[in-house]
């Protein structure tokens, strides 16, 4: 938990290796229970990070960042949506209020954008679906994930 006020701000290049250890620290554990190597979960980020329509915000707590947002704009043929593609607070910060506050300044940040929407993939657990029903998401029945194994 944060001793002082968070702050959000945005992801830069200096605090991407930061996030990354995050990363790997929160998709370490249940459900995902993900192994990261450091340099594939820095890549992952950086290649959202240097999109040139990303959006990326952090939350810093007492001066160390505790949660993030990645993710990026894109066409779509009624405008543009917003599609998060990580995002992720650390387990010691959860059910604080971080999360629900960095989808608040999403928001506003993009309330000047005019977007279509924000979109997400998440995986199907309760506290995830809960989280992001109670800001607001809907689950599309209509759409499913689906994925070809190259290995």
């Amino acid at each position: 938990m944060c001793d002082l006020k968070h702050e959000i701000i945005a992801v830069n290049a200096m605090n991407i290796s930061e996030c990354a250890e995050i990363f790997i620290s929160v998709f370490s554990h249940a459900p995902w229970s993900e192994t990261w190597p450091v340099e594939k979960a820095f890549a992952r980020l950086n290649d959202i990070f240097k999109n040139p329509k990303s959006l990326c915000l952090c939350c810093k707590c007492d001066g160390k960042i505790v949660a993030a947002l990645f993710g990026f704009f894109q066409e779509w043929h009624t405008g543009f949506q917003y599609e998060i593609r990580e995002f992720f607070v650390l387990k010691s910060h959860q059910k604080s209020g971080i999360g629900t506050a960095i989808l608040a300044e999403l928001e506003s940040e993009l309330s000047n954008k005019t977007p279509m929407n924000i979109v997400l993939q998440t995986l199907r657990f309760e506290d995830s679906v809960r989280f992001y029903k109670n800001n607001g998401f809907l689950m599309h029945d209509e759409e499913i994930f689906m994925y070809k194994d190259l290995t």
